[in-house]
């Protein structure tokens, strides 16, 4: 998300015409620093995970990214039964073969596919036993294993650009209009509170409302991110993370949230087009997101050839045209992992 903003700036300013924004990051297997310390019990050295430990504490409060999600939960009432069971998008992503490597298409110039570089296996729980059978991730938690995400690895890219000149790079194929971001801090260490005030800022900033969103990715590190954005927010379970999520495809720090975008820009492209909103936390207490606009044909800002929702062409026009909504776009978005 900062990598887009930043790229946005570079256009507005007219730093740059044409921006490549690309974000990689191999948590998997992250640094394990080990410092000698000859004076303690045993000689026994000093560790430091980079990755592990900072989602086991947060600099601040000293809490873990898990204590954040259990906190929310509970404030909220939140039944195991609801931070067990994936929601509707997480139960799973794109088509998959064992022991295979897939693609999908995504928006891009150059017709490029997201490539999964690795073979995929299938994972489930026992016979007979559902995901809320699963042992609880924290002494009698919510969350288990399986409704918490994991590190890994992964690469995402976009270029960013005028609306004029995406529409020369995409050949006619469509844009990705940018139409406002959004960025808030929450109580400490309540993190999952943070997508819903930053989903509202970016809308605020595009002069829309949650009515006008079509379809919703997030970074969810918990289960019960999206049950606290759906009852916050009215919006549909079912219209979130319908490629799946970083519940599913794990969390490679860097680029979870440029991912998640090339995933929310393909749903809607398949779709014919529309209005969708990224958003995500970080941090335990941040919250970051982008509203954008999908048009599947080439056509001005607002008229894709197929969009689910009738709305009029104009009302979409003077949206995109108002003074203050940037006219930057995004010519091409892929990830990979």
């Amino acid at each position: 998300m900062a990598l887009l903003r930043a790229a946005v700036g570079s256009v507005l300013t007219r730093a740059a015409e044409t921006v490549l924004v690309v974000a990689a990051d191999r948590t998997s297997n992250g640094p394990l620093l080990v410092y000698p310390q000859a004076s303690a019990t045993g000689g026994a050295p000093a560790t430091e995970h980079w990755v592990l430990d900072s989602f086991a504490r947060d600099p601040q409060t000293g809490q873990s990214m898990l204590t954040t999600a259990e906190a929310v939960a509970r404030r909220r009432s939140a039944a195991r039964r609801s931070t067990t069971s994936p929601p509707c998008g997480t139960r799973s992503t794109r088509p998959r073969v064992a022991g295979a490597s897939t693609s999908c298409r995504s928006l891009s110039p150059a017709d490029a596919v997201i490539w999964c570089s690795r073979p995929t296996r299938a994972c489930a729980c026992p016979a007979g036993r559902s995901s809320a059978a699963l042992r609880s991730a924290a002494k009698d938690g919510l969350h288990t294993f399986g409704s918490q995400t994991h590190p890994a690895d992964g690469a995402a890219g976009a270029v960013v650009t005028t609306s004029e000149r995406a529409r020369e790079l995409c050949g006619g194929a469509g844009i990705v209009e940018l139409l406002g971001f959004g960025v808030t801090r929450v109580e400490p260490a309540r993190m999952p509170k943070a997508p819903v005030p930053a989903a509202q800022r970016a809308l605020e900033a595009a002069g829309l409302t949650i009515d006008d969103v079509d379809l919703v990715t997030t970074h969810n590190p918990f289960a019960v991110n999206d049950v606290y954005f759906a009852r916050e927010t009215g919006f549909a379970l079912d219209r979130m993370n319908t490629r799946g999520c970083s519940l599913v495809f794990g969390h490679p720090q860097g680029p979870t949230g440029l991912r998640s975008i090339a995933e929310l820009i393909t749903s809607s492209r398949e779709r014919g087009g529309g209005t969708g909103l990224f958003t995500g936390c970080a941090a335990g207490d941040t919250g970051a997101a982008v509203v954008l606009r999908v048009s599947d044909d080439g056509s001005p800002a607002g008229t894709p050839a197929r969009v689910a929702k009738e709305r009029s062409l104009w009302t979409h026009r003077e949206i995109s045209d108002r003074p203050g909504v940037a006219p930057y776009a995004v010519a091409g978005v892929s990830a990979a992992r």
